[in-house]
């Protein structure tokens, strides 16, 4: 004996597997570029707004540059307000 259909036709249940599968997936290029493409326009208009908390030297001519800049002085700043992991461990007993 066959067991009930899950969904109606094959185009819902295609649909269904998409929605499961989609966020495991890692992004696409064209997600990517989309997101940079994005970022840029939205700092460059916060930027001529005066509304930025960043420093307008990051933004590139183009949204590669612009992601490149942003990157970097994130990884900068971050790696000097993160103490040495040497400072933060503690010797453990066996």
């Amino acid at each position: 004996m066959p067991r009930p259909a899950k969904y109606p036709d094959a185009a819902s249940r295609q649909a269904a597997y998409r929605n499961r599968v989609y966020w495991q997936q890692p992004p696409t290029q064209k997600f990517l570029a989309g997101m940079a493409e994005g970022l840029h326009r939205d700092f460059a208009e916060a930027i001529k707004k005066g509304t930025c908390s960043l420093p307008a030297e990051l933004l590139g001519a183009h949204a590669g540059k612009t992601l490149a800049n942003l990157r970097e002085y994130l990884c900068q700043n971050f790696l000097e307000s993160v103490p040495q992991a040497s400072e933060n461990t503690e010797p453990t007993e066996p």
